[in-house]
């Protein structure tokens, strides 16, 4: 009775109208599960290494190095700015796994230290991140970790300052907005006394 190219429109037209539907439900949904869910963060800090760089500088020990290293790599011309810099190692016991529901495709995970200086009132910078692409993944143990990426500032001047380490997380859902959720905040004092 009908073709078959109107049976085909038929049904195109049928799921092109459910299909929305149910991804709005879908997105709906999240925002309760996400309020459910219950990480466990715990953060404690093992050492903060600091060193003042400038051009002429030479690493006495294979932590230096490192740093060293780092700065020449986020500075990728010639001469770097003379300034302080600090590599923070710390230990992370972070259960996310409650986070995970079926409309979580990823986490991106980063730890994050905000500061204040007296030129800037807020400064964040990410020492370390990772990407859990699964439930299993989602409890995150490390002890003795070095941070990926150096704390530095605009004034260059870090001596003394004292700042939060906060662990946040950015939900990437199949479908829907994207959320970002902190916690385990913990103080770490930079030195004042360092030698250069």
């Amino acid at each position: 009775m009908f073709s078959f190219y109107n049976r085909g429109s038929t049904l195109l037209n049928f799921l092109c109208t459910v299909l929305p539907v149910l991804l709005l439900l879908l997105a709906c949904t999240s925002p309760i599960l996400l309020n459910r869910a219950d990480p466990t963060v715990k953060l404690d800090v093992r050492n903060v290494h600091m060193k003042r760089y400038s051009s002429s500088s030479t690493p006495s020990n294979k932590k230096e190095r490192t740093m060293i290293r780092l700065y020449r790599n986020h500075y990728p011309y010639r001469y770097p700015p003379k300034g302080d810099i600090a590599l923070i190692d710390f230990d992370i016991n972070a259960d996310l796994t409650s986070v995970f529901n079926w409309n979580v495709k990823e986490l991106f995970v980063y730890l994050v230290y905000e500061f204040q200086t007296p030129k800037q009132e807020f400064n964040q910078v990410v020492v370390w991140d990772d990407i859990i692409l699964n439930k299993q993944d989602a409890h995150i143990k490390g002890k003795n970790v070095e941070a990926e990426y150096l704390v530095t500032a605009y004034n260059n001047n870090l001596r003394g300052i004292q700042g939060n380490l906060t662990l946040y997380w950015d939900i990437i859902p199949n479908t829907g907005l994207l959320y970002q959720k902190s916690k385990g905040s913990i103080v770490v004092p930079l030195q004042k006394d360092q030698t250069n």
